[in-house]
């Protein structure tokens, strides 16, 4: 019981007793100061309680005031704010830098509405992307408002990139089961596709298989497919980052799959599905192309996924990206130095 409530229970014992009192008298005069005492005891029932919860939250307010002051600058790589925690050790380490991120494709989403599609017709069952929209907050000024891929930074306790990966998707959407799930021999490893001139979205496979006439080849669209497809080196200048050095990551790239049954409810019935940086939205091909500024260099990394190099219409100055090839790759050591 809160001490409010524990007021209104003493007060109303102590006006039923009042009341009672009134009733079983027959003396006039007592009747009248057994109402004045009800009417003086209810009176200052509020005006104490008035005073002190008038208190009580104005110390709340503040209190939570400071705290909302302080947890404002909490972002999701777990930094006190801009200077301290995940995101100042990944920023020191300048060009050594680890990351792990996802293009997360949704299969069966049209505006909203979970639909289904005959895997056996000539339609293609809608795709949405699942992004995250940096929060207006964000430390890093350029990148507030900008779309970034899910996943982030590698911590001195991951071992591979899928560690990473796994563990900031957990964080990212509160620790679904598919990400648990996800077995590491069971990953298609596509990543020769970013050495190639072919789009990282379409299966390799059914792109050898098509003839020259033949429509463009379908993407896989079984839930729970996992495709790796390579690393790129992100490098973002300071004048992007308004910070005195340069900074660059390696980045682990990977494709997954999902049903709409897999998001969190909080995507299918969006009310903000605020997550530690930003928010999650579900995006069409055409609205990250065309509509889209991205974190970090990803408007690299779609217009590469989908094949449509110089597609992306709002770049960041300062933000490049490249290839890195596997046998590079394979000689890096994943776990951050610093």
């Amino acid at each position: 019981m809160t001490s409010e409530e524990d007021h209104r229970s003493r007060l109303n014992i102590i006006i039923g007793r009042l009341r009672a009192a009134i009733y079983t008298t027959n003396n006039t005069n007592s009747k009248i100061a057994f109402l004045l005492a009800m009417v003086l005891t209810t009176l200052i029932f509020y005006l104490s309680t008035s005073s002190y919860y008038y208190y009580a939250s104005s110390s709340s307010s503040s209190s939570s005031s400071s705290s909302s002051s302080s947890s404002s600058k909490r972002y999701g790589l777990g930094a006190g704010d801009n200077t301290t925690g995940e995101l100042k050790a990944a920023l020191r380490r300048k060009g050594d830098g680890r990351a792990a991120v996802a293009i997360i494709r949704v299969i069966g989403m049209n505006n909203g509405d979970v639909t289904t599609t005959d895997s056996n017709s000539n339609n293609h069952a809608p795709i949405q992307y699942l992004v995250q929209v940096k929060s207006h907050d964000y430390p890093i000024e350029a990148f507030r408002g900008a779309v970034s891929l899910l996943g982030g930074n590698a911590n001195p306790m991951d071992k591979t990139p899928l560690d990473t990966l796994k563990r900031e998707l957990n964080e990212e959407l509160h620790f679904p089961e598919w990400v648990n799930d996800i077995d590491a021999t069971k990953i298609i490893d596509n990543s020769k596709l970013q050495l190639s001139d072919k789009p990282l979205v379409y299966d390799p496979e059914e792109e050898e298989e098509s003839k020259e006439n033949d429509p463009p080849p379908r993407p896989t669209l079984t839930p729970g497919t996992i495709r790796y497809l390579g690393a790129t080196l992100h490098f973002q200048s300071s004048e992007l980052m308004n910070r005195p050095n340069p900074y660059a990551f390696l980045c682990g790239l990977y494709e997954i799959t999902l049903s709409p049954e897999q998001l969190p409810p909080s995507v299918i019935n969006p009310r903000g599905a605020n997550i530690q940086e930003g928010r999650l939205v579900l995006l069409t091909e055409d609205q990250l192309i065309q509509y889209s500024k991205f974190a970090w260099g990803y408007e690299y990394t779609i217009e590469r996924y989908f094949g449509k190099g110089g597609a992306a219409v709002h770049k960041m100055v300062g933000a490049a990206v490249s290839v890195v090839d596997e046998n590079t790759w394979n000689k890096l050591t994943w776990t951050p130095s610093k």
